[in-house]
């Protein structure tokens, strides 16, 4: 794993150069699922260069990665910034690969603030470009997240749907990683239709190829869901079990997000137990760590679930202080929600524009490249008509020895 100290070693070049912003890009790249805080250094960094050399395309990508970094640390509003300014300017190159790349980012970003409708749209944009560059790799990607937000939505035979299609691809790219999330996201879909058998068997194929990988926040994912299958099921021993486990692995690991949800699940486990004490206690800590790592959505969710608890218990007043936390936290998500959504539209105006100039400087290339030709065929025929020209004299003047010989004769 790369170090902040790495963060030195380009600056040892003699020169700063769009290869220079390119590998750190690369090594942004890497780190921005393992390390988030220093993907964002290396992308700032590389942008800074990138800046300074006109290199637009090495600034694209680096607020690309930024974006992607941002989202990871739960700054949401940076995020959409650097995503919708990446994807204005990919536009302006004309870069459909590096604009489904980017769309593909808003859609997952979108989907983590809870606007599943733009989240959507735009993973649909983000699958006509990939689709039309038969980027395989790209379209699983898109089928796995309209899957995920068709779960959202419960219209489970379209996630359905889309998740065998990602499932499909994943097996011709012979991807065991893509192959696990496609299975994970199928998996869930079946356990909420109720199809237990099926959905053990996904599950369980998904969480074996996940144990394969060094993708550890993949291997959480399904092992979450794995957990909420034994829970659905009733199998609360077989739960807590998992549980206990992937609290042990995610606090070795210091992955704070995967504590918070396996907390969240034992607060779970607890309240069908009728075990409201042992319940609290497992969500309050889940609650201190989505606060602090900003998930205000899931911590609005275990304010719901204190506020059932302690109204079950009979302490109305603690009961109505989480449904007034509950409550305002859900506003400050519809205004963040309703933020973003502003700044699409705002970010979208400029993207439009800069189709709209890329479109015409498409167009007047084509015409500049009609005049050249124009020109090129003009060219063409006055050299073929001077050519003949001087044909037609050759053939009317006396040749060099006929002249040679007059002149021997005089």
């Amino acid at each position: 794993m790369a170090h902040s100290a790495d963060i030195k070693e380009p600056e040892k070049k003699a020169t700063d150069s769009p290869s220079q912003v390119a590998e750190l890009n690369r090594l942004s790249f890497e780190e921005r699922n393992v390390n988030p805080k220093h993907s964002a250094e290396l992308a700032e960094q590389a942008l800074k260069i990138a800046e300074q050399n006109g290199d637009v395309k090495g600034q694209a990508d680096s607020k690309l990665n930024l974006g992607f970094s941002y989202m990871q640390q739960a700054d949401h509003e940076k995020s959409f910034e650097q995503l919708l300014s990446c994807l204005v300017m990919y536009e302006k190159l004309g870069d459909e690969k590096a604009i489904a790349n980017a769309q593909y980012n808003l859609g997952i970003l979108n989907v983590r603030v809870g606007n599943f409708s733009e989240g959507i749209e735009v993973l649909h944009k983000s699958l006509l470009w990939r689709e039309k560059h038969d980027d395989k790799n790209g379209m699983a990607a898109c089928y796995f997240q309209i899957a995920y937000i068709n779960v959202h939505f419960n219209d489970l035979d379209d996630a359905k749907e889309a998740a065998e299609k990602s499932l499909v691809l994943r097996k011709e790219l012979n991807d065991e990683v893509g192959i696990s999330a496609a299975l994970m996201i199928l998996g869930d879909v079946l356990v909420r239709q109720k199809n237990f058998p099926e959905a053990k068997i996904a599950l369980a194929e998904s969480l074996r190829l996940r144990e394969k990988s060094t993708e550890r926040l993949g291997y959480y994912a399904t092992l979450i869901r794995w957990c909420e299958f034994h829970i659905e099921t009733k199998e609360f021993e077989k739960a807590v079990e998992l549980i206990l486990m992937g609290m042990s692995k995610t606090k070795i690991d210091g992955i704070p997000y995967g504590m918070m949800r396996f907390h969240q699940l034992m607060g779970k486990v607890k309240y069908e137990l009728q075990d409201y004490p042992g319940s609290k206690i497992e969500l309050e800590e889940a609650l201190k760590l989505a606060q602090q790592l900003s998930f205000k959505s899931v911590a609005y969710d275990i304010h719901f679930a204190l506020w059932e608890i302690f109204e079950k218990e009979g302490d109305f007043k603690c009961a109505l202080d989480h449904y007034k936390k509950f409550h305002s936290l859900k506003e400050e998500v519809i205004s963040m929600q309703s933020n973003t959504k502003l700044k699409s539209v705002q970010f979208m105006s400029q993207v439009a524009l800069a189709q709209k100039e890329a479109e015409f400087e498409k167009e007047k290339n084509a015409e500049l490249q009609k005049a050249y030709s124009i020109i090129e065929d003009k060219q063409k025929e006055i050299l073929d008509s001077i050519k003949y020209a001087q044909r037609i004299q050759r053939s009317q003047l006396p040749s060099e020895k006929y002249i040679s010989k007059y002149l021997d004769n005089l």
